[in-house]
C-alpha cells in the first residue's frame, strides 16, 4: 500500500509565503520607525555643513546649534512612539554624561503630543537638551529619513556621521568611537 503526503494547496502556500514576507518586512523595520513626512529636502550628508537648528528646550531655554561652535554635537531625531528610539535613549544619556563639557547632545522630538513627549523624557531619565519640533520646522530642514536618525556634528559645524535607525549590536559604541576621533582622544 502506498501512502503519500498531501501537497499544500496553492492558496495555503501563498498564504504562508505572504505571512513569511510580512514577518520579514516587520523584522527589518524593528530598528527604525518612519520619520516625519518630508519635502524634497535631502538629509545632510557627511562633509556638508549642518543645517540650522534652533528652538526652546523643555526648560524654556533657547538652543542654537550655531552657538555650539568648538564643540562636538550629537543631534538625535526621535519620537516617543518609536521603539528603536526608546532603546537608543539610554546610550545617548550615557554619552551626554560621559562627555559632559566636551560634547553637546540634543534630542529633537517629532512627537505631535507634547504631553507624551514630556512623559517619555521623564520616564527615560533624559537630562540632555530636548527640543520639541511641534511644527516640523527643524525636521523639514534636516529631513531625517527614519526615527531615530542621529547626526554627529564636528566642532566646525560639519556633519561627521549620520546614523539611520538604531543598531542593537553597536549601540552607543559607534558614536563613542566617532566622538573620540573628533576629540582626538587616544585609546
Amino acid at each position: 500500500m502506498t501512502t503519500s503526503t498531501p501537497r499544500s494547496s496553492l492558496p495555503t502556500r501563498l498564504l504562508r509565503l505572504s505571512v513569511a514576507a510580512a514577518l520579514g518586512l516587520a523584522s527589518s523595520t524593528l530598528a527604525a520607525c518612519d520619520g516625519p513626512s518630508q519635502s524634497a529636502t535631502a538629509t545632510p550628508s557627511v562633509g556638508a555643513s549642518a543645517p540650522a537648528l534652533s528652538g526652546v528646550d523643555l526648560h524654556g531655554q533657547p538652543f542654537e546649534l550655531s552657538a555650539q561652535a568648538g564643540k562636538v554635537v550629537i543631534v538625535d531625531f526621535w519620537a516617543s512612539w518609536c521603539e528603536p528610539c526608546k532603546r537608543a535613549m539610554p546610550g545617548l544619556e550615557a554619552l551626554a554624561a560621559e562627555y559632559a563639557g566636551q560634547v553637546v547632545v540634543v534630542g529633537v522630538s517629532v512627537d505631535d503630543d507634547p504631553v507624551k513627549m514630556r512623559e517619555f523624557v521623564e520616564r527615560m531619565g533624559v537630562s540632555f537638551v530636548v527640543i520639541h519640533d511641534a511644527d516640523d520646522a527643524i525636521a523639514s530642514r534636516w529631513a531625517p529619513p527614519t526615527m531615530p536618525t542621529t547626526y554627529v556634528i564636528d566642532s566646525l559645524g560639519g556633519v561627521a556621521a549620520v546614523h539611520e535607525g538604531y543598531d542593537e549590536t553597536m549601540g552607543a559604541e559607534a558614536l563613542r568611537d566617532e566622538i573620540d576621533a573628533l576629540l582626538d582622544v587616544g585609546p
